[in-house]
């Protein structure tokens, strides 16, 4: 038995995030404010002794949240929110060591990824409780995003991931739930997005726009006591996420459905 060093991965990973939060709730006649700050302080630290490679890192962060709720009559809601949030690499990503997922293809994380940050505000209304829409603006620095290197001479292509310089989103949302009639209830619900990456893959300018969109219908009609019947409709434009080009896609289903056992068992 000879042990293959190049085939071999001993990546130890610590990582320790020690937070608090703080909340203020204030409510002044028809409004109410809620403040929230969360402190993070993170340490991690990864060795590969094998590969004679080790990493440590310690960082302090502030998160804020800010939410305006205004109560305008039993009709008509009205909500902002500004927040910071932060999303981090796990450990498959932060691995350096090759995976190979079959004989032509292997990923490989990247133990330098940075967390990446979103800057968000959103503006929501509702009436009634039946229609809700919202519109939302973030803004992610060092936004993490996985690409592929492709080596035509050895036939292999290589998964990676990495940092790129930022992203911007505008998202709409619409939704709409309405019991027409004492046995037919509809929900309708549908999302807009226009979205911006920058940065750069393998040394080349990466600068994409996208627009995507989707819907989905749902409805559920009662047929006789306790039988159900339940349509459901998808529907997604052709879109970009990231680097990666998706199809339109859609889908249709439908179901009956009942209760047995006195409402405790459905079928």
């Amino acid at each position: 038995f000879i042990k293959d060093m190049d085939l071999s991965n001993n990546f130890e990973y610590d990582e320790m995030t020690y937070a608090a939060y703080i909340n203020y709730k204030k409510s002044i006649r028809k409004l109410t404010t809620n403040l929230g700050v969360r402190f993070e302080n993170t340490y991690l630290k990864g060795e590969n002794k094998s590969k004679n490679f080790k990493i440590q890192k310690r960082y302090l962060n502030v998160f804020p949240n800010l939410m305006f709720d205004y109560h305008k009559n039993e009709m008509h809601d009205f909500q902002l929110n500004l927040s910071r949030r932060i999303n981090r690499p796990n450990f498959d990503d932060l691995n350096p060591f090759q995976i190979f997922m079959d004989q032509y293809t292997y990923q490989q994380g990247n133990p330098f990824l940075l967390s990446d940050y979103s800057n968000k505000a959103e503006l929501s209304y509702s009436y009634k409780q039946v229609f809700n829409t919202s519109i939302a603006y973030s803004y992610i620095e060092h936004i993490i995003m996985g690409y592929t290197l492709q080596y035509d001479s050895i036939k292999i292509t290589d998964e990676r991931i990495k940092n790129m310089k930022s992203s911007q989103l505008l998202e709409c949302s619409v939704y709409y739930q309405k019991s027409i009639t004492g046995t037919w209830d509809v929900l309708l619900s549908g999302t807009f997005t226009h979205v911006n990456y920058q940065g750069d893959i393998g040394g080349v300018d990466f600068n994409r726009t996208t627009v995507n969109y989707m819907g989905n219908l749902s409805s559920s009609v009662l047929l006789i006591k306790k039988l159900k019947l339940e349509l459901n409709g998808f529907y997604a434009g052709p879109s970009y996420y990231q680097v990666l080009k998706r199809e339109a896609r859609w889908s249709m289903s439908a179901a009956v459905k009942t209760s047995l056992c006195k409402d405790k068992l459905d079928l």
